[in-house]
């Protein structure tokens, strides 16, 4: 089956729209079955509404972006590209020999899921390269670009608590590209929902800032209630104040 070419579409949407034609184009037989009899219903009218649909259904795929139109009406084709990749085994192909450790040379930690994790997310396998992504992270947990390409997986996914706690964690480990979170097509599921613009407010961030009450006010810094306080002093050192008085009349002008 050939890829679908999202311009053609568009040219069979304007001129053809009014008979549904570019739905069976894009592999959606049913609608365009309900594009002839809405047509048939119609006929009558001078201008028929599936006329109006048809233009309007080109208009949404002339603004539609090229890995969008891919991911809703090319993905059988790049699977089933990616399946005869996996079954096609050159014949004749020289058996390599294991290379000898070296004590001496350093070799990073190999984390083969991270580059089948990438590659299946370029090939619209979203679910798939979740997977890999995941334990990609369990080899190198602090890897940022694995966090924030996990999080544009999970936006693809309209997964958006798994997508926020990604990107929250790729920006931890140090993604300061801002710029890319609030334009990245891939992340635009995720910028729409309310949970998105709390993180946003929060300054990219799960974690509540604490708010810093303002300090209570010293009653003793109080003139006036300072005074207060030494004269009581003073009619008790005179004894016109007994001890349970003084105590009672203390607490009455300190809760003032």
């Amino acid at each position: 089956m050939r890829k679908k070419n999202k311009f053609v579409a568009a040219l069979i949407a304007i001129f053809l729209g009014w008979a549904g034609i570019h739905k069976f184009y894009l592999g959606d037989p049913k609608s365009g079955i309900f594009y002839i009899m809405i047509m048939i219903f119609t006929s009558a009218l001078k201008f028929p509404i599936t006329q109006f649909l048809g233009f309007f259904d080109a208009f949404k795929l002339l603004t539609m972006g090229q890995s969008e139109f891919d991911r809703k009406y090319n993905k059988h084709v790049l699977m089933q590209r990616q399946r005869r990749g996996k079954q096609y085994k050159p014949k004749g192909s020289p058996v390599s020999r294991p290379k000898e450790k070296s004590s001496r040379s350093f070799k990073p930690k190999v984390n083969p899921y991270k580059k089948t994790g990438l590659k299946k997310y370029e090939e619209f396998d979203t679910e798939e390269a979740v997977k890999d992504l995941r334990k990609a992270i369990e080899i190198e947990p602090n890897n940022k670009d694995l966090y924030f390409k996990l999080a544009c997986a999970y936006s693809q996914l309209e997964e958006v608590e798994n997508g926020i706690k990604a990107l929250d964690k790729a920006i931890k480990y140090g993604y300061k590209n801002v710029e890319k979170i609030n334009t990245i097509e891939d992340l635009a599921f995720l910028r729409i929902h309310p949970t998105y613009q709390m993180f946003k407010q929060n300054n990219y961030s799960l974690k509540k800032t604490p708010q810093i009450s303002a300090p209570k006010e010293n009653l003793l810094d109080n003139d006036v209630i300072l005074s207060q306080l030494n004269k009581l002093v003073e009619l008790k050192e005179k004894g016109l104040l007994s001890e349970t008085e003084f105590v009672k009349e203390k607490r009455k002008l300190l809760q003032r």
